[in-house]
């Protein structure tokens, strides 16, 4: 029966909405399923708006001599028809000396090791990030291309609205091409368009009135074009079952269901939840070892992310755990032999809790890289028994945090 229950929410969120982008239609969508779940399951709901883009793409098209080359947009990049030679640059110190007036500057190297942090990110931003974003606003060129990883599909490596200059990523192979055409013209035009938008965190609460809580959370947000199976329908697959059965089976303690929204861009809905408390984010790289007083009330958070992938095995994670919170994990593993507890990694939700002192349990998976903000992060990669096998698991965690 469970498993039916996570099918259904899997594909109402992944196949009849769809890619979750913030600030888009079937973000808001996503938003309306989930509170109504809460609401039906007899939680008390709430919406924490907040403010950003909504970006529309409608064409993009890349020339070299006049012939059309793979190109993604970089997500939120401004609309243009531009054309210039190509200005290669690998490092920071090329940036810094270049004269890129009138030019499309192609990115590679250490300048395209991975996505770019926004300029206005609260939680991580690098200082190579920092300083190649104030780069590239100063010398202001016609276009930027950067060159993915990937050997054939592009993967988007610039994600900021901030950020004024148009630009596309190409893949490793139409990045080998251009690499040889340094000085070459290129044209580039881009049909698309950013409106000022909104998105929110869906909050379901069993008893606001309790004095102590244990908050279950994932983030229903996705890249731009990907339906977001794994990353991350199988979490919020994974929230809305548990909101529809933990409920009845504990008492005296407030279960906080939250379903973050701008995970994918900035950490958005987190940083509107700590507003709330009156907190600020903490930036990657100073954390805190004090527990924040506001969120004295919380026993542990629950952050579920990307789990149940078909070829993957399920994971645990503990941080900031107590002696107690972690023999309670071993003795759960102990019915869960397919679940491997692994070591903390930072990058989701959680790091809104344990960077403020608060436990957490993270379940996620230990595959899925290949398919992590794709097109192809559809629900065949999925399996709904390995979602309920942490569905069932995070049940028993909460029954033993709930009688320490």
């Amino acid at each position: 029966m469970m498993q039916s229950t996570i099918y259904q929410h899997l594909t109402t969120l992944c196949e009849k909405i769809g890619p979750r982008p913030i600030g888009s239609a079937p973000n808001r969508a996503a938003a309306d399923y989930i509170q109504q779940v809460f609401a039906a399951a007899g939680l008390q709901t709430e919406r924490q708006e907040f403010s950003c883009v909504e970006w529309r793409l409608d064409e993009v098209q890349l020339e070299l001599d006049g012939e059309v080359l793979l190109a993604a947009a970089n997500t939120f990049s401004p609309p243009c028809t531009v054309a210039g030679p190509i200005a290669l640059l690998s490092t920071l110190r090329q940036l810094e000396s270049a004269d890129l007036a009138q030019k499309i500057v192609l990115l590679c190297g250490e300048l395209a090791t991975g996505p770019l942090a926004p300029l206005n990110s609260p939680i991580y931003l690098p200082e190579e990030h920092k300083k190649l974003g104030e780069l590239l606003r100063a010398q202001s060129p016609l276009a930027v291309v950067m060159i993915s990883p990937e050997m054939d599909a592009p993967v988007v490596m610039i994600d900021d609205w901030t950020l004024p200059i148009p630009s596309v990523t190409v893949s490793a192979a139409v990045g080998r091409m251009l690499l040889n055409q340094s000085g070459q013209p290129l044209k580039l035009t881009m049909r698309s368009q950013r409106d000022p938008g909104a998105s929110c965190n869906v909050i379901g609460h069993v008893d606001r009135q309790a004095g102590k809580s244990i908050v279950v959370c994932a983030h229903y947000d996705t890249k731009f074009g990907t339906p977001g199976a794994f990353d991350n329908g199988s979490g919020v697959a994974a929230l809305l079952a548990l909101a529809q059965v933990l409920p009845a089976r504990v008492r005296g303690v407030d279960l906080e269901f939250i379903a973050f929204s701008g995970e994918e861009y900035n950490g958005l809905g987190d940083v509107e939840y700590l507003r709330r408390f009156g907190l600020e984010p903490v930036r990657f790289g100073e954390m805190r070892n004090e527990r924040a007083p506001a969120f004295n009330h919380i026993q542990a958070a629950i952050n579920i992310d990307g789990v149940g992938l078909l070829s993957g095995t399920n994971t645990i994670a503990l941080v900031n755990e107590s002696v107690a919170l972690q023999q309670a994990v071993t003795d759960a593993l102990q019915n869960y032999l397919a679940i491997s507890q692994v070591a903390p990694w930072p990058a989701s939700n959680h790091y809104t809790f344990y960077a403020h002192g608060v436990p957490c349990i993270v379940l996620g998976n230990n595959g899925g890289a290949d398919l992590v903000h794709r097109p192809t992060d559809s629900i065949e990669w999925v399996s709904a028994p390995k979602i309920e096998e942490t569905v069932q698991l995070v049940i028993e965690l909460v029954a033993a945090i709930t009688l320490d």
